[in-house]
């Protein structure tokens, strides 16, 4: 244990080393992670600024019970029946990623990372866009009839 600080993680019972195993996974590792936090913050972000401004519509809704199956579903469960339906029922995919592979082959396997983080951050975006346009500030621009345009910094340049 003591080895572990110095990056000497031992070896396996066939004799292997563990630092070899884990600098060839590492690659993949980085390209699933990014992958995941592309997915994360655009659909989630996304998500959350449309349903935030546009609260009770129909789009709010769909995102609302989407998040709620993501947070709800384990991620085990919604990657074996994506990998299960889009790869060996429809064949869109292909269910294995393999070494090397490009970027793209990393979405599905992104999406079911991100799935979960997806959810909370377009939960929390939505609500945070929401708490804030009912603030004293933005009521009062409204009240100023300042337009978007028309705001600069804490001043409003509208002329009356």
């Amino acid at each position: 244990m003591g080895h572990l600080l110095t990056g000497d993680f031992g070896q396996t019972f066939g004799g292997r080393e563990i630092s070899e195993i884990i600098a060839q996974a590492y690659p993949n590792t980085l390209k699933l992670a990014l992958m995941g936090l592309l997915i994360e913050g655009v659909i989630g972000l996304t998500a959350g600024i449309l349903t935030g401004l546009r609260r009770n519509g129909f789009l709010d809704n769909l995102v609302l019970v989407s998040t709620l199956f993501l947070l709800a579903i384990p991620t085990f469960v919604s990657g074996f029946l994506l990998q299960f339906v889009l790869g060996t029922q429809f064949r869109i995919i292909d269910p294995t990623v393999a070494e090397g592979a490009p970027f793209w082959d990393y979405l599905v396997p992104g999406f079911v990372l991100a799935s979960i983080s997806m959810a909370y951050v377009a939960r929390l975006t939505r609500t945070s866009i929401a708490e804030n346009s009912r603030s004293d500030y933005v009521r009062t621009a409204v009240a100023k009839a300042c337009r978007s345009a028309e705001w600069s910094g804490s001043t409003c340049s509208a002329t009356r």
